[in-house]
């Protein structure tokens, strides 16, 4: 038969707060405490999640393009800057492969004064070279006529 543990109420309190402090994680026996260790499974490609105006973005590097992009709306380069634009996917016939979601999409004004739609997506040089990404590229080219543009 296992013994039990038995906290004092002042025990399970620091317990439960360090709980609280961690999120998702677990207590673990330390050597003479008990810990909170943080069970969170790191991003695929080590990106940092980041908040900017309340809006939460997957990298570091997709809010600084996200910024740099609004100052550019600011200035009147491009207009209707949208983030998390949906796109459906098709096979050659016409089967629904998949969705594609693009980091931006705003529509930017060329040397003629014409504005142009553009669909961006913010990639590192890693995950540019990714067999993935470049499958997905030639699918929007394919399905919609788009060429993404990868950013920075």
């Amino acid at each position: 038969m296992s013994a039990m543990l038995r906290l004092s109420e002042a025990d399970l309190k620091k317990a439960e707060n360090r709980i609280a402090r961690v999120g998702a994680g677990r207590l673990v026996r330390g050597h003479d405490s008990l810990q909170a260790i943080d069970l969170k499974k790191p991003t695929k490609y080590k990106a940092v999640k980041t908040t900017v105006d309340g809006e939460v973005f997957d990298s570091k590097l997709e809010a600084e393009q996200w910024q740099i992009h609004q100052l550019r709306q600011k200035a009147g380069e491009i207009a209707g800057l949208r983030r998390q634009v949906k796109f459906s996917l098709f096979a050659g016939g016409g089967e629904h492969v998949g969705i594609y979601t693009a980091d931006m999409v705003f529509d930017e004004k060329g040397p003629d004064g014409v504005f142009r739609r553009v669909v961006a997506d913010v990639k590192s040089d890693h995950t540019k070279m990714l067999a993935a990404w470049r499958r997905t590229k030639k699918l929007m080219q394919a399905c919609h006529g788009i060429q993404v543009r990868e950013l920075p």
